[in-house]
């Protein structure tokens, strides 16, 4: 019966260290969304009909983009593709096996990042 009890007991401490961690990362999440949604006000995006429009979005499943606009995004996930290989053909990367080809060069990193204002911002535990 103690074992039982000691079990529980372990359990709930755990639970609640990881609802503490879930309440932290959401504190963050919140943080960085209202940052983003003043950053789009500010550009003078009208973020209430952008939020319904998600919202709406999200309960019909899948998102309704404009035929032109999943064409577009098809299009730039081809060249990507293509990107990467003809990178992997040329590079010394292209002879690395296993997990390491799957990591990205830091060329990759550089341009996923590119045109970021501040780097560190988005990451910032406060």
């Amino acid at each position: 019966m103690s074992e039982k009890v000691g079990r529980h007991k372990g359990a709930v401490e755990t639970l609640m260290h990881e609802q503490k961690e879930l309440s932290r990362l959401l504190q963050i999440v919140q943080g960085q969304l209202e940052r983003h949604m003043n950053a789009l006000d500010e550009a003078g995006v009208d973020t209430e009909k952008f939020v319904e429009q998600l919202q709406q979005e999200q309960e019909q499943g899948k998102p309704e983009q404009p035929n032109a606009d999943k064409q577009k995004s098809q299009n730039r996930r081809q060249q990507e593709q293509k990107a990467r290989r003809d990178q992997n053909k040329r590079s010394p990367s292209a002879e690395r096996s296993g997990d390491e080809a799957d990591r990205p060069s830091s060329e990759d990193v550089d341009n996923f990042l590119e045109g970021e204002e501040n780097e560190n911002e988005d990451f910032a535990p406060y």
